[in-house]
């Protein structure tokens, strides 16, 4: 009988440690279960952050082609603008011609006319 108690004794200890062992391991199972949680939402956090990324650098792309664009059009219209400053100039030095003629046109006729009128004035 003393063999059956001390081999009672002996399991119920044995089960004391297995309960315990079991009670430590449903704690890090827990903690671990808790850090794996943690983990993923960092994760996702990260891929979050990472698509935010991805998606800033294809704007910052667009963005320094349209700056490149801009910087052409810029270009472009200042050629332009040039070009038609160049030949408003033109035009007005041309206005300026014509006007200068229509004036001596204009008094070559008044000459002519007073000419003509004292030709026609009886002596």
């Amino acid at each position: 009988m003393q063999r059956v108690t001390a081999h009672t004794a002996s399991t119920q200890k044995e089960l004391e440690a297995s309960r315990t062992a079991v009670h430590e391991s449903n704690e890090r199972v827990m903690i671990a279960e808790g850090e794996t949680r943690q983990l993923r939402s960092m994760l996702e956090h990260e891929r979050s952050n990472t698509e935010e990324l991805v998606l800033m650098a294809r704007q910052n792309g667009e963005l320094d082609c349209l700056r490149h664009r801009m910087q052409e059009q810029s270009a472009t219209h200042g050629r332009s603008l040039t070009e038609a400053q160049q030949r408003i100039a033109e035009l007005e030095e041309e206005v300026r011609k014509g006007d200068e003629c229509r004036r001596k046109l204009h008094n070559t006729v008044q000459v002519s006319r007073f000419v003509f009128l004292l030709l026609l004035e009886p002596l």
